[in-house]
């Protein structure tokens, strides 16, 4: 699944960042690695762009373009 198809207030893992290097030197940037937990918080409404993510207490905002390039699984709460 793809971080823009995610659903608020769900904790997801990053498993691949499918991207050119500029934008991957943001993410980096970041700390969106795979095997980092991320939130997506927001969705603004209307179009759903940006969004609002959380990575170890910080938050970002992405386009629906940049979180299209994020591939995440869902952490199932125990």
């Amino acid at each position: 699944m793809r971080l823009n198809d995610a659903q608020k207030n769900t904790k997801y893992k990053i498993t691949a960042v499918h991207d050119d290097n500029d934008l991957l030197d943001k993410f980096n940037k970041y700390g969106f690695f795979p095997g980092t937990f991320i939130t997506l918080k927001r969705k603004a409404p209307l179009f759903g762009d940006p969004l609002l993510v959380e990575v170890e207490n910080s938050q970002y905002a992405l386009t629906k373009g940049e979180a299209a390039v994020v591939e995440v699984s869902k952490v199932e709460t125990e």
